[in-house]
């Protein structure tokens, strides 16, 4: 029923400008593909890398951060977590860390606003995992890729398709391939080159520039398409006095 509103709704718009491919629920493809830009710390550098598997971002059951754990506790040897964030799932998480039996091997910290400081975590971290299955985009583990790190992200996360095959991916809440794609991922070798040109095709700047052509083309299209609708209207359309009527 959801999809039949979307494919009427899209029906007669102009333009489609999206992050996703919408074709599947809309019957419209991106006429504008849309990506977001990246902050200049995050850049591939040196880094120690640690042991620990990190999690960034809001704290709340829908993120699924308890088969993060059910994951880590499953690896061979299990690995720790850290926790980065704020939200109200903080508790529930604890006892679900407990459950996992992981226990004192899962760490919290608080929101951390500080970009450079938030790219070293992402680079010093063994493995970024974004275990959530409805990210809009996915911003962390597409920031986490451009700083070098090894990423993790569920199939259905925007960002995986947008990374440059810098991010392993698995089949949303399927516990067991999560711990599959962490262990690919543990595995890969480190790739700067193209951690270094995610970061270099992702600044604002650019992001920008690109999005204002494709929307100049689109302008200039539709502006093209609207005066050969209206020069033909006018030809078909006249009112008894024989003043034009035009139409878009």
């Amino acid at each position: 029923m959801l999809r039949r509103v979307y494919r009427h709704a899209y029906k007669s718009v102009d333009a489609v400008l999206s992050v996703v491919d919408p074709l599947r629920d809309t019957g419209r493809e991106a006429t504008i593909p849309l990506r977001f830009g990246l902050d200049a710390a995050f850049r591939p550098e040196p880094a120690e890398r640690g042991e620990h598997l990190l999690y960034v971002g809001r704290l709340s059951l829908e993120k699924r951060i308890e088969d993060l754990f059910a994951a880590a506790a499953a690896l061979d040897p299990p690995r720790s977590v850290l926790v980065v964030g704020d939200g109200t799932a903080r508790h529930a998480l604890m006892t679900f860390a407990q459950y996992s039996g992981l226990g004192s091997s899962v760490s919290f910290r608080p929101f951390v606003d500080d970009r450079a400081a938030l790219a070293c975590l992402y680079r010093e971290a063994a493995c970024v995992v974004d275990p959530g299955l409805h990210e809009t985009f996915g911003l962390v583990v597409f920031e986490a890729a451009a700083s070098g790190a090894r990423v993790v992200a569920s199939d259905s996360t925007p960002a995986a398709t947008s990374a440059g095959g810098l991010i392993e991916t698995f089949a949303g809440g399927d516990v067991e391939d999560l711990r599959r794609a962490i262990s690919r991922a543990l595995a890969r070798t480190d790739d700067p080159e193209r951690a270094e040109e995610l970061a270099a095709r992702s600044t604002w700047e650019r992001v920008f520039a690109t999005e204002l052509e494709a929307l100049e083309r689109l302008r200039n299209r539709t502006v093209g398409s609207s005066d050969r609708i209206a020069r033909a209207t006018r030809r078909a359309s006249t009112s008894a006095d024989a003043s034009p009527v035009a139409t878009y």
